[in-house]
């Protein structure tokens, strides 16, 4: 259990509990939602690589269009060859003629599902900023009224720049900077995990050499950003309190 702690201890799901731990009931319910929507945008991500890729496979292997019967063993892997099964009967299918044809069409396909990536895309972080923003609206209240109901004397025991920065300032930064980030890197976890199993069922190896790769580079970048960014966050709180004190008391 605590290489498992160990693991999951780390900023992303750190901000993921944090953000469960200040939703209201109804905001939890409204947060299945935002998961079933980034679902979507990561599915819609991933068509939109998935067609360039078949446009590159169509590109880089063109003579599977002109044999007249394709067998498994001219392929390398058996996901290989259900992928360039697929392009033969969609060639086929277009009935254009010559390859070239086809990846004029291909790319017109490409154009088009790019188009309507980028609405879906755009829609669904609209939806996504708007109740991000709802969230830091209800927090920036439930702020207020905290600092009202402690009364007077503590309101005046306390630094205006403080309260300003406690009451304002942080549920923006909420929004902007916690829980739209948080939701966009899922996005890209979501579609990164999706490209790795398909690679994995054409070409385990290739999951193994981006594993051995990949991974030693995130942790050193990991490990040297962390502290880093987390210093610049802590100095970041002690400055902006003091910088709406400078303005709200001259």
């Amino acid at each position: 259990m605590k290489p498992f702690a160990a693991l999951i201890n780390n900023p992303y799901f750190n901000a993921v509990k944090n953000i469960k731990r200040l939703l209201d009931p109804d905001q939890k319910r409204s947060a299945v939602i935002m998961v079933i929507l980034l679902f979507l945008n990561a599915i819609a991500d991933f068509a939109g690589l998935a067609t360039i890729g078949a446009l590159m496979v169509s590109a880089l292997k063109q003579d599977i269009f002109g044999v007249s019967e394709y067998t498994p063993d001219m392929a390398t892997s058996p996901a290989e060859f259900q992928i360039h099964n697929a392009l033969r009967w969609l060639y086929e299918w277009t009935n254009v003629g010559k390859p070239i044809s086809f990846l004029f069409f291909l790319s017109m396909v490409i154009f088009v599902v790019f188009i309507v990536k980028n609405v879906v895309s755009l829609y669904i972080f609209y939806i996504q900023a708007r109740f991000g923003y709802n969230i830091s609206l209800r927090l920036n209240k439930k702020m207020f009224k905290y600092f009202y109901e402690k009364g007077y004397l503590f309101i005046k025991d306390s630094t205006s720049g403080k309260k300003v920065y406690n009451i304002v300032d942080v549920p923006m930064k909420f929004a902007s900077s916690y829980f739209i980030s948080v939701l966009g890197f899922s996005t890209e976890l979501v579609v990164i995990s999706i490209m790795v199993i398909a690679i994995f069922f054409i070409d385990p190896l290739a999951v193994i050499l981006m594993i051995v790769t990949i991974v030693p580079t995130f942790a050193l970048i990991y490990g040297f950003s962390k502290s880093q960014v987390k210093r610049i966050g802590s100095e970041m709180n002690e400055l902006s309190p003091r910088n709406y004190a400078k303005v709200f008391e001259s």
